[in-house]
């Protein structure tokens, strides 16, 4: 049985690898920008919370932090989120954090409590909106429009 098509060659690993970072490169850079451009236009209301540097520790928490931060906190961790130095979030990690410890032989326990807020520019609580789940929508969408 023979075809007048002639059978094209399959793209290998390492291609569509790259591939796939162009169509990544294609959707988030701009997607980046506009939130960057939002963060500051809106006050940080706007803004994405993913890849954080957590460099800062803080001895206290700032006033207004709804819902309150976790009783006997020992760990203030303020966030930033930055695409190639233009600001898309920034948040505030409060918690408390203790030492693993033996319960029997077979289970361990570590008690960990944690509260995550979103902060604008100048470290202040906001109600802020990530934007995270729209990017991620986005990018599905354009894979599954180029794919068909």
């Amino acid at each position: 049985m023979t075809s007048d098509q002639s059978v094209g060659v399959r793209a290998g690993f390492w291609r569509r690898c790259f591939a796939f970072l162009i169509d990544l490169i294609i959707i988030l850079v701009p997607f980046q920008l506009i939130v960057a451009y939002l963060f500051v236009a809106t006050s940080g209301h706007i803004q994405l919370g993913n890849f954080a540097w957590c460099s800062e520790l803080l001895e206290t928490v700032p006033d207004g932090l709804l819902p309150p931060p976790p009783a006997g906190f020992n760990l203030v961790r303020d966030c930033d989120v930055n695409f190639f130095g233009l600001q898309t979030g920034r948040y505030l990690i409060v918690g408390r954090y203790t030492e693993e410890r033996q319960i029997t032989n077979d289970i361990t326990f570590k008690d960990d409590v944690s509260q995550s807020y979103t902060l604008d520019r100048d470290g202040h609580p906001v109600d802020g909106v990530s934007m995270g789940w729209i990017m991620i929508l986005a990018l599905i969408s354009y894979l599954v429009a180029m794919e068909t």
